[in-house]
């Protein structure tokens, strides 16, 4: 239905690792296979969603962490121009 639809495209824009990736399409799988209106359909749906979003969580915390290393190092090389440019 809808839903499987709405989950498949969020997988897809999602980007996550190759494996991680795989799972989820595995479990999708699953569910086209269940009832909508079952327990364990709900489930599933619940795991996916969940994994989708700690992924995003995960590659926003890793992306913050990468620029702030990049500014340290940007300042760094800066700092470090600015001492081998004075004349001693």
């Amino acid at each position: 239905g809808a839903d499987i639809e709405e989950i498949e495209k969020k997988i897809k824009a999602a980007h996550m690792p190759k494996d991680a990736r795989a799972k989820a399409e595995a479990e999708l799988k699953k569910l086209r296979l269940m009832s909508p209106m079952s327990a364990e359909a709900a489930s599933v749906t619940q795991d996916l969603m969940t994994a989708m979003y700690s992924n995003a969580a995960l590659w926003l915390i890793l992306m913050g962490i990468a620029a702030l290393v990049l500014g340290m190092v940007a300042r760094y090389n800066y700092l470090r121009e600015i001492k081998n440019a004075r004349p001693e």
